[in-house]
């Protein structure tokens, strides 16, 4: 009798340590499961980079890979297997093709539009039905916030009066914004609305007339490869200088531009994954980028000289985790 208590101990024993090793592995296996999924619209040297220089940044903070994929590519594999996304702790979803194949399918892990403007970034949050659980969505916007550049131009010309900047005329929202941030600087904001079909050249020949800046925002339909040389022309014979917004539009002839480069959105992106890797399964609010850099055209700096008062300290203001 004493021996076979002795031996049904021992048994309840080895089950109990066996559930415990099982539990626990099963613990540490999804603990482990730290893979992400990149999913780029295209294969450029574009994504190409963003995804290198996020691999970086993740890899030097989490030491885990991501998997990169194409439309196509996620696709084939979601064919095969419905739940294939289910299996990554996350999913980065890069430009707008690799947004727009997500439309129709289902998954439950977080996800992070990027490499996409705020009113893009919304829409998708806004109508992808993964999306409708707080917490489940978020993004890193690739233009900058209205406030920022405001900010910024106030401190580089601390004596002008007005500042121009064109909007589209159906843009409520910036228009709104802009409106409510009107009194908060020493300059006035002069607002051009632009309707299709509107000769911008021209526009921007008008303005020289009214304001001494002009404030370019990101926007297509206004600032293209068929208009930016004819606007930067037309400001530069009215000596209005403009700010940019990316570091081909300071190249170009703008005085300066505020921008967040390939490197810093996938900095701020890596900093989202980093909570991922955590095991929070929670993201915040779609976010501008924390990280930016602001570039000077030292010939444009020239041409102004003795003509408008600019403080090309202003650059110190860049944020970064690293200053390109």
């Amino acid at each position: 009798m004493h021996q076979l208590l002795k031996n049904g101990l021992f048994s309840i024993r080895f089950s109990l340590s066996l559930i415990f090793i099982l539990i626990f592995s099963s613990a540490y296996a999804e603990s482990e499961n730290r893979s992400i999924a990149l999913l780029l619209s295209k294969n450029t040297k574009h994504y190409s980079q963003f995804a290198e220089k996020l691999s970086q940044h993740n890899g030097s903070q989490n030491n885990a890979p991501f998997s990169i994929f194409y439309p196509d590519d996620l696709s084939q594999s979601l064919k095969n297997n419905s739940k294939y996304l289910d299996q990554f702790s996350g999913l980065v979803v890069a430009g707008d093709i690799a947004a727009d194949s997500l439309s129709n399918v289902s998954t439950n892990i977080p996800i992070i539009f990027t490499l996409l403007p705020d009113h893009r970034v919304q829409h998708y949050i806004n109508t992808n039905p993964n999306c409708q659980i707080k917490g489940r969505c978020s993004g890193v916007f690739l233009n900058q916030p209205l406030k920022r550049l405001l900010q910024i131009t106030n401190k580089a010309f601390p004596s002008i009066n007005t500042l121009a900047i064109f909007v589209e005329s159906g843009d409520k929202k910036t228009i709104h914004t802009l409106e409510s941030l009107n009194n908060q600087f020493k300059f006035n904001i002069l607002l051009k609305l632009i309707n299709e079909g509107d000769n911008i050249v021209s526009t921007t020949h008008d303005i020289g007339h009214h304001a001494d800046v002009l404030l370019a925002i990101a926007n297509k339909n206004i600032y293209n490869r068929k208009t930016a040389k004819g606007i930067l022309l037309s400001a530069y014979n009215n000596n209005i200088p403009i700010i940019g917004y990316s570091r081909s539009f300071v190249k170009a002839g703008a005085l300066f531009s505020i921008f967040s480069s390939t490197t810093q959105i996938a900095e701020h992106v890596s900093d989202l994954t980093t909570q991922l890797y955590k095991g929070s399964g929670t993201l915040p609010a779609p976010e501008y980028p924390k990280y930016f850099s602001i570039q000077i055209n030292r010939a444009v700096k020239q041409s102004l000289e003795g003509k408008l008062v600019f403080d090309s300290s202003i650059t110190k203001y860049s944020k970064s985790k690293r200053y390109e």
